[in-house]
């Protein structure tokens, strides 16, 4: 390990502890609860003719939480995660868009992924 890969994991550990969320990531081949560190919220505006506000969010989790049925999970474009907060459930879809994938490690040591989402639905 590196001090830069140190820094980062005993980073991601801190905002875990302090700033995570439960949320449950779901693939074909069954879901996962697992602690996320919400990150980046944003709203965009898409058109040809039509006006839509989309709403993307970035999650941050531990690579080896991510798990499903004994076999690690690579984020595929489609899988789920649902989030519930206080009275409403929000469920996002991975995906990532051409300027952007839709997750990747953020340390060398690839401990920590970001996933990228947007959401689908609110209840």
């Amino acid at each position: 390990m590196t001090l830069m890969s140190d820094g980062l994991t005993a980073l991601h550990t801190l905002m875990n502890t302090n700033a995570s969320v439960e949320i449950t990531y779901a693939t074909t081949s069954g879901n996962v609860s697992l602690s996320s560190v919400p990150g980046q919220l944003l709203y965009e505006q898409v058109g040809d003719g039509v006006t839509q506000d989309l709403t993307r969010r970035n999650w941050f989790v531990l690579a080896a939480d991510l798990v499903i049925g004994g076999n690690s999970v690579t984020p595929t474009r489609g899988d789920t995660i649902t989030f519930s907060a206080e009275d409403r459930t929000e469920v996002y879809a991975v995906f990532g868009d051409a300027n952007l994938p839709h997750w990747e490690y953020t340390d060398s040591g690839h401990e920590q992924m970001e996933i990228r989402s947007v959401l689908r639905s609110t209840s």
